[in-house]
């Protein structure tokens, strides 16, 4: 499932993948700001669009390519080959780096928000919601379905505070937001040998632009993503006010550098 606007005869195509408990509305205020300039792609999954369902979800590796499908098909409905730079949120910047590592050198320049390429996270604990952690917590709720996975999920949407006012989330959505949202956990944690020797080898192969909300409990990287991105040639990382949701109140800085950077890249050759 994916939506498409803006401007078709830029030479760029952002592709906005959003993460979880989100929908592609996550991006509006992006989109809003960046569509006269630029083509704005934004990217969802089974289950998290009402337009697919799949009772098993999907295996991120199995998203991947899917991703790369779609934006084919953008190219060929606008006869046109564009510069890829992607911007990801959660497991949106996980699979971001995912399809880095898959297709390197597709995509020009990355803009990673709050998670980079480490399953480092597995061990936090959220008290409130158990004592187990949080990612086998959700993953388990997948396996498990019927009674228990609503049980689990209700309590997440507890912890998180989703009510109609929740970043990331139309009225509409927050209504369909169910158990079958967590497969992403539960392939994570089942396929944890093949992606964590994937996180080990991996290096970016563009510049990227790692921020995150420094207010937090648990930061979503550890040390080794971290000085991997720093050692990727023109990259940044940048620590801003706020939480896990800390785009909102940094929009000015965060589109202002997307717009400074892609109007340098413009003036290299492609």
């Amino acid at each position: 499932p994916f939506e498409v606007e803006g401007n078709k005869d830029s030479s760029f195509v952002i592709v906005f993948l959003h993460g979880y408990p989100n929908t592609i509305c996550l991006w509006d205020s992006f989109v809003s700001r960046l569509q006269s300039q630029f083509l704005c792609l934004r990217v969802s999954y089974p289950n998290y669009s009402e337009k697919l369902q799949l009772s098993q979800g999907l295996d991120l590796k199995e998203i991947v390519p899917l991703i790369k499908s779609t934006i084919e098909k953008v190219e060929k409905d606008n006869n046109k080959q564009y510069r890829k730079v992607f911007i990801g949120h959660d497991w949106g910047s996980y699979l971001t780096f995912l399809f880095d590592s898959t297709f390197p050198g597709y995509i020009k320049l990355i803009y990673a928000y709050d998670v980079t390429f480490t399953s480092s996270y597995e061990p936090i604990v959220f008290p409130p919601l158990s004592e187990q952690p949080y990612v086998y917590f959700l993953a388990e709720a997948f396996e498990k379905g019927g009674e228990e996975g609503t049980k689990r999920t209700q309590k997440m949407k507890g912890l998180l505070g989703m009510n109609p006012d929740f970043e990331g989330l139309t009225k509409e959505d927050l209504k369909r937001f169910d158990n079958s949202w967590n497969y992403m956990y539960y392939y994570i944690v089942k396929n944890k040998e093949y992606y964590n020797e994937l996180e080990k080898k991996y290096k970016p192969s563009c510049p990227v632009f790692y921020a995150y909300g420094k207010d937090k409990l648990a930061m979503f990287h550890d040390e080794r993503s971290m000085d991997v991105i720093k050692n990727t040639k023109s990259s940044v990382i940048l620590p801003l006010q706020g939480g896990h949701w800390f785009m909102k109140n940094n929009m000015d800085t965060l589109i202002g550098v997307i717009e400074r950077d892609l109007y340098n890249l413009s003036s290299t050759q492609v």
